[in-house]
């Protein structure tokens, strides 16, 4: 990842080295951080699925609930939809055409 402002540039490395530099604009200098591997989005999927776990097992008490867990996933097939077809997806109606009550 690279990001250019205007006083510095920060640029992240995360293959095979794990370094984050910050280049200075005005001094040219350049800062570099090694970083410990922190696994998967930071290392938030190992505690993801600890919760999850803690969850299944009955150890901890769900942290959402399934209909909470939908939304999000109905907006990104909402937005999929409208960015293919070029049209504008209401997503009252767009719910209801994918989950009809009973």
């Amino acid at each position: 990842m690279r990001y250019d402002g205007s006083v510095a540039t920060l640029r992240g490395r995360f293959g095979a080295a794990q370094t984050i530099e910050v280049l200075d604009h005005a001094s040219g200098d350049i800062d570099e951080v090694s970083i410990d591997s922190m696994g998967g989005h930071g290392g938030g999927d190992d505690g993801a699925i600890r919760r999850f776990l803690a969850e299944v097992r009955g150890e901890e008490e769900p942290s959402t609930t399934i209909e909470d867990s939908l939304d999000p996933h109905l907006y990104a097939f909402a937005s999929e939809e409208a960015r293919l077809s070029g049209q504008i997806i209401e997503l009252d109606r767009y719910r209801q055409e994918l989950l009809p009550e009973k």
